[in-house]
């Protein structure tokens, strides 16, 4: 089984990765909800898949830095002292792939693998290959950007 992983630092991010960036992030989180359902099977605190559209960073990091186009991509916020639970799952069709806004103790599993996650870097792989964010009780804030990229022909 070959595995397609590529981690990638992003100086965009990086730059305009700050306290107010963050808080923004957040507040997105909470103003656009993944699902207008009762009943949801997504995380407690995730976005829409737009994020793209209100924080053009990610767009331009994606287009510039990783030479990809977003498809979709959303904010999954963990808040101080709460506890995370497993959630296998892949992303669908297209590129996978993980932007960490802030540090934290816990990671990302995937089946078959792992890789070191660090804040401000784009981790890419396989749509197929599942991952999980790392269960525990979460010391402080999480600030996840996920989505799914395809390349333009």
């Amino acid at each position: 089984l070959q595995t397609m992983v590529r981690i990638k630092k992003s100086n965009l991010i990086q730059k305009a990765n700050n306290f107010n960036f963050k808080k923004q992030l957040i507040k997105y989180v909470k103003t656009n909800k993944c699902c207008n359902e009762i009943v949801c099977d997504h995380p407690k605190h995730q976005s829409d898949p737009f994020v793209h559209n209100k924080f053009k960073v990610f767009k331009k990091s994606v287009k510039e830095e990783l030479r990809l186009e977003i498809d979709k991509m959303w904010v999954y916020y963990v808040k101080k002292g709460e506890t995370i639970e497993p959630s296998w799952h892949t992303h669908g069709h297209g590129i996978s792939c993980l932007l960490y806004i802030t540090d934290n103790d816990l990671g990302t599993k995937f089946k078959n693998f792992d890789v070191q996650l660090i804040k401000n870097n784009w981790i890419i792989w396989d749509k197929d290959i599942e991952h999980t964010p790392e269960p525990g009780y979460n010391k402080k804030d999480r600030i996840v950007v996920a989505g799914r990229l395809y390349e333009k022909i």
